[in-house]
């Protein structure tokens, strides 16, 4: 954070990067104020990234097993499934949920929710998604989701 920063670092940075060292201050308050924020609210970020890279490898072994060739037309590129995010106003009352596309989700979470329970309820459905493409398995019953939830939380946090 900016502050935890004095001018005396300030200045050593301007020294080692030949950068004023207003503007050496000046990047970290953009750092405090933009990318720390964004980067929090990146929930589950990695997790999404495998998520999203599981469910693409399921789905490319399906189109070969199912004899689909893409075309070879450098214009055209292979659609891949992807995961978004979307943050519900907390003045909106509901759980989390997935919107399910052709080649993608929208895991829609309530920002009401403490940050604890944001991951949990993200992971949740991510699980959900696995389940569904066949990537895991269960049902869809809720205790598989929360399953999945518990244990990868609970592995991220560095616990066995």
């Amino acid at each position: 954070m900016a502050e935890d920063f004095n001018k005396s670092d300030f200045e050593e940075f301007a020294k080692k990067f030949n950068i004023s060292p207003v503007i050496c201050e000046e990047y970290c308050k953009f750092n405090d104020k933009v990318i720390q924020p964004s980067i929090k609210k990146s929930y589950l970020a990695p997790l999404i990234y495998v998520v999203v890279n599981l469910i693409n490898e399921r789905l490319s072994e399906e189109n070969k097993l199912a004899g689909n060739k893409q075309e070879k037309d450098s214009k055209e590129t292979l659609r891949r499934y992807n995961i978004k995010l979307y943050e519900r106003p907390p003045s909106e009352y509901g759980k989390t949920f997935t919107m399910k596309f052709p080649y993608g989700a929208v895991i829609v979470y309530n920002s009401a929710l403490n940050e604890k329970d944001i991951c949990i309820s993200i992971a949740r459905e991510l699980g959900k998604l696995l389940i569904e493409h066949r990537i895991i398995s269960g049902s869809k019953e809720e205790n598989f989701a929360d399953l999945f939830a518990s244990i990868v939380l609970d592995c991220s946090a560095g616990k066995p």
